[in-house]
């Protein structure tokens, strides 16, 4: 008997430590000598099992119930079931997960076939299958595993571990997420959502990553509905239904979720919230224009309340929003001495809330290894700055500075296709580049995006959360630090609002935050008046010439063509190519005027809006102004960006937006050399065209009044020599004009980069110190 005991031991040991042939032929020789013992059937054929001898172990463990009596085969399963689920549990702890989860498939097999467990517990069996699983089990057997599970919840009183399914939802949606059964699986997990905030903030976590991540805006809109039919006035989850909306171009779902948020929403924050949402997508659909200024007003005036009497810190998911919730105002009025100081004061406030939050989770600040190298610090005890030692002030000289590139559209976007030049052209001698995408998108096949990938000498990718982001930053301690989005998207907005670079600069993405953390706004001499400096929190830093240059854009075969318009040869074609918001109802007025005293012209209307609603109201426009619909021209979106600026070559004039101008589509409408006519204004957005006119060297278009605008029109309409020389004049521009010189104006602005490095890291006489 001992020996038996010795040799079971030795078997059990074998098996432990992964020598399954030796524990297989030890289990039999136990067998041959006590055939009444059925535990060794259990080991044996585990062991056959783990060999992947499938057939041969149920054919061992189906040998021993067939000796016993049909009232013992029961309690022998049960044993059996407890010598998987041990040796599964076994194999969680040394985290041989996939070998785990393949022995709770074979737990869940025997319950089905042999048992007459509950539901419920073959329920958990599944559920601690999935939560004990990896990333490529999930994978590869997530379809079948969630379907017996599915199956299961929907047949289960509500009396499952609530907790035990919510670990589980989250680890299917954190690695399964785009999987059409996830979506399945989590709307089965409604019943049994307890505490329903929990559930409600895992699916909104998976719903951001379906938006910003995945870019499956229709999956994030169904993830939002769940978290809605939980809490009905989740205020996130109303925000992502509406951001959805706004992704998908569901755009008549999106205002209607805007004027549901504005119904709960019972603070000024959340008023002023749902009224910048309510603007945004009632200039998409072409609502009534006294409505949309109506709102804006009301807007302005919470806003303003607001910042006079809040002296509490805000969460983090209000001031966020917040903070980007009066840049619809760009699109209306062009008075940044009203617009500015407000945004400033919003800036202020939401930065101390941001930074409150999201503090807690990075490290003390560090200073700079450089001063660290030498013993000294850049920082006196009072705080003010210190001239380092001379061996300090020699490394700070000649040592590259470490420059970061912030952004969530660095790929096939206006963006992406600004900024490459500036990072293909830098000097490697001098800088170091760091580029942190923002919300990066695995499943994009995108070539630029890769392209920024190759140009960093350290590239880091992220999802939607802020405090990796910050901390990644915090920890490559960087020089300077550059924001390309600005109000376009809270995460990198949240992460600016840290301080996280001595130098923090704006540059591209939009006008400027206002945060108080960021130090400069990137302009030139033309697109901010000489007066700005009073209005931006920003100290303005203008290059000698442009703030952007490109080398060009590439260009493809056009698939647009006059006859396929029913537009003769002979007629004059004006195009309007701006997104919705652009769509200024004087400036739309302005360009029926211009059709109106220009004969055998016709009008091409091309942007992202809700198409039937811009159609009608067009319609309506014309019809007020006595013009015919039949010269409107409404164009579909093209495939590609190269397709579209090939396309732009139908038109005879561009005419630019108002008082929010185009940027990216100027640029490459002064590439493809046709005529533009802009309108030029106080703000940074009416400045644009004018500022890249003027870096043409071209004046012809350049209107300061709406009569001007319309005179423009009228005068390039009707003189085609004068288009034609313009035409020449763009083409030749190509070769020297600023606009167009990449190089000399990424020498420009490493030249800024390094002043700005100087101004803040040396000491200056101005300042007064010791």
């Amino acid at each position: 008997m001992n020996s038996q005991v010795s040799q079971a031991a030795k078997a059990h040991q074998a098996l432990t430590n992964g020598a399954l042939s030796q524990a297989a032929s030890l289990y039999e020789a136990l067998i041959a000598a006590s055939p009444e013992t059925t535990c060794y059937y259990w080991y044996l054929g585990l062991s056959l099992l783990l060999q992947g001898q499938d057939l041969e172990a149920q054919l061992t463990w189906m040998s021993a119930l067939d000796n016993a009596a049909p009232e013992a085969q029961t309690a022998l399963i049960t044993e059996l079931v407890q010598v998987l689920k041990t040796e599964a549990d076994r194999r969680d702890q040394q985290q041989d997960y996939q070998t785990a989860w393949e022995l709770r498939e074979r737990l869940l097999s025997i319950n089905l076939q042999h048992l007459s467990l509950p539901a419920s517990d073959n329920c958990h069996v599944l559920l601690n299958s999935l939560l004990a699983a990896d990333v490529a089990a999930l994978q590869t057997d997530t379809p079948g595993t969630l379907l017996h599970v599915l199956a299961m919840l929907q047949a289960l009183p509500p009396a499952l571990d609530s907790t035990l399914l919510l670990l589980v939802l989250k680890i299917v949606l954190e690695n399964a997420l785009i999987h059409p059964i996830s979506l399945a699986f989590a709307s089965a997990c409604l019943p049994y959502a307890q505490p329903a905030s929990a559930y409600a903030e895992v699916l909104l976590q998976a719903a951001k990553v379906a938006l910003y991540v995945r870019s499956r805006a229709n999956l994030a809109t169904q993830f939002a509905q769940l978290i809605l039919s939980l809490q009905p006035e989740h205020p996130d989850g109303l925000s992502l239904l509406f951001n959805s909306y706004l992704f998908s171009h569901h755009y008549v779902q999106a205002w209607e979720t805007a004027h549901r948020i504005a119904a709960t929403a019972t603070t000024l924050p959340a008023r002023a919230i749902a009224l910048g949402q309510i603007l945004q997508t009632s200039l998409l659909i072409g609502a009534d224009w006294q409505e949309i200024l109506t709102v804006s007003a009301a807007q302005r005036s919470a806003l303003t309340a607001l910042v006079a009497t809040s002296t509490t810190v805000l969460e983090v998911n209000v001031a966020l929003p917040l903070l980007l919730s009066l840049s619809q105002t760009l699109y209306l009025v062009d008075a940044p001495e009203i617009y500015r100081p407000l945004q400033n004061q919003i800036a202020a406030l939401c930065q101390t809330s941001i930074e409150h939050h999201y503090r807690q989770f990075l490290p003390p600040r560090q200073v700079s290894p450089v001063f660290d190298s030498q013993n000294i610090s850049p920082v006196k005890g009072d705080g003010h700055l210190r001239r380092p030692s001379p061996e300090a002030r020699r490394v700070l000289d000649h040592r590259p500075l470490k420059v970061g590139y912030l952004s969530h559209c660095l790929r096939s976007h206006s963006v992406g296709f600004l900024a490459r030049a500036l990072l293909q052209h830098h000097d490697r001698d001098q800088f170091r580049i760091y580029v942190y995408f923002v919300a990066y998108q695995p499943d994009l096949k995108d070539p630029l995006q890769q392209w920024y990938h190759q140009q960093a000498d350290q590239a880091y990718v992220f999802g939607t959360k802020a405090e990796e982001i910050a901390a990644q930053i915090a920890q490559d301690q960087l020089d300077i630090l550059v924001d390309l989005d600005s109000l376009t998207l809270d995460i990198t907005c949240a992460v600016m609002a840290l301080k996280l670079a001595p130098v923090q600069i704006t540059w591209l993405g939009w006008d400027a935050s206002g945060l108080p953390t960021i130090d400069y706004f990137i302009a030139d001499p033309y697109v901010l008046p000489e007066a700005a400096q009073d209005y931006y929190q920003e100290k303005i830093w203008r290059l000698p010439q442009t703030y952007i240059a490109v080398d060009g854009f590439e260009v493809d075969r056009p698939t647009l063509r006059r006859e396929q318009l029913n537009i003769s040869p002979d007629a004059v074609v004006y195009l309007s190519v701006q997104s919705g918001f652009k769509r200024h109802f004087n400036t739309v007025k302005l360009q029926l005027q211009i059709l109106q005293r220009v004969p055998n012209s016709y009008l091409l209307i091309k942007g992202l809006a809700d198409q039937a609603a811009t159609i009608a109201k067009f319609n309506q426009l014309t019809e007020d102004m006595g013009v015919s619909p039949q010269r409107l021209r409404f164009l579909p979106r093209t495939s590609t960006e190269a397709e579209h600026r090939a396309n732009l070559a139908i038109a005879d004039i561009v005419l630019d937006s108002y008082p929010y101008n185009g940027a990216t589509t100027t640029l490459e409408t002064l590439w493809m050399g046709i005529p533009l006519i802009t309108r030029v204004g106080e703000q940074f957005a009416a400045r644009n065209s004018y500022s890249m006119l003027r870096n043409v060297g071209i004046t012809a278009g350049i209107a300061y009044s709406a009569e001007e605008y319309v005179d423009w029109g009228v005068r390039l309409g009707s003189d085609p020599s004068l288009r034609d020389q313009i035409a020449l004049q763009l083409h030749k521009s190509r070769r020297t004009a600023p606009l167009w010189q990449a190089k000399i104006f990424t020498r420009q602005m490493e030249s800024a980069y390094q002043q700005m490095w100087q101004k803040k890291t040396f000491i200056n006489s101005s300042l007064n110190l010791n």
